[in-house]
């Protein structure tokens, strides 16, 4: 967790992903996840803390559609990937303040 906890600090998105392996996202830790566990302490694979199967959207998803799963979720970013049948590569984040309608 305390890669997790660089990492997260100097990209300032508020999220990262977990991928597997073979690169395929599994997971989101959130600020959020990080507070409600802070107390346990750090020494915990990220998969410890992380939300499952988190809410993506793909490449050429509708901006629409990302700012439906940010109000009805209450999430500030969403991984864009790429689907391959196999799982879900991650290729970018899309955050709420990258959107001109959700401001």
């Amino acid at each position: 967790m305390h890669d997790t906890v660089v990492e997260m600090t100097a990209k300032r998105l508020g999220v990262i992903g977990v991928t597997d392996d073979r690169g395929y996202l599994v997971g989101v830790i959130t600020d959020g996840d990080l507070r409600r566990n802070i107390e346990r302490g750090l020494d915990y694979p990220a998969g410890v803390f992380m939300t499952r199967d988190p809410k993506t959207i793909g490449p050429d998803d509708l901006l629409d559609d990302a700012l439906t799963f940010f109000d009805e979720y209450k999430i500030t970013a969403l991984f864009v990937v790429q689907d391959d049948g196999r799982g879900k590569k991650p290729i970018g984040v899309l955050h709420i303040h990258d959107c001109p309608a959700a401001r």
